[in-house]
């Protein structure tokens, strides 16, 4: 269990830290500022560091869930493949945000085109980690599955009042 406490404590981080580090390069492009620049990329490292522990820690964490019947393997295997791509792309992001941290302490500064790329990169990853805590959070919420809304209308319970009178079509 002490793994899936690892993974359900720590998978929000690289969400955020990726996402913050991406608005804080797209700030620092604008106002061509090298503080904010290297703090983006401090953000993007911690997203791909602290990425390691959350994606190792995904196996043993299915291993608890599936032993849940109420889950679906589909939306496991659906999140297990996303986190595959996000992992990577982190990582990938995280050791160019590093070189670009590196770069200063040799006397030299990261050429434009690829502080534009970081960002550029930085925004598909931030899709594809959103993606992957999207179907990660369907596995146990139900409510976040597309489905269960047509499934409550189904019922005849209208989600606004959660009463069984019939819910207006319009």
């Amino acid at each position: 269990m002490f793994a899936a406490q690892v993974h359900l404590a720590l998978n929000h981080a690289p969400l955020f830290a990726v996402i913050v580090g991406t608005a804080f390069l797209a700030v620092a492009m604008l106002r061509k500022n090298a503080l904010w620049r290297r703090l983006a990329f401090g953000f993007l490292l911690s997203a791909a560091l602290v990425a390691i522990p959350v994606y190792l820690t995904g196996e043993p964490t299915e291993a608890v869930v599936e032993q849940d019947v109420t889950v679906s393997h589909g939306l496991i295997h659906r999140h297990e493949d996303s986190a595959w791509w996000a992992f990577l792309l982190l990582e990938i992001l995280g050791a160019l945000s590093l070189a670009q941290l590196a770069l200063p302490r040799w006397g030299r500064t990261p050429p434009s085109w690829v502080v534009a790329v970081t960002l550029l990169l930085g925004l598909v990853v931030s899709g594809v980690v959103i993606r992957t805590a999207h179907l990660g959070g369907q596995i146990h919420h139900s409510y976040l599955r597309t489905d269960a809304g047509q499934a409550i209308q189904d019922v005849g319970i209208d989600p606004r009042t959660d009463s069984h009178e019939p819910v207006d079509q319009d």
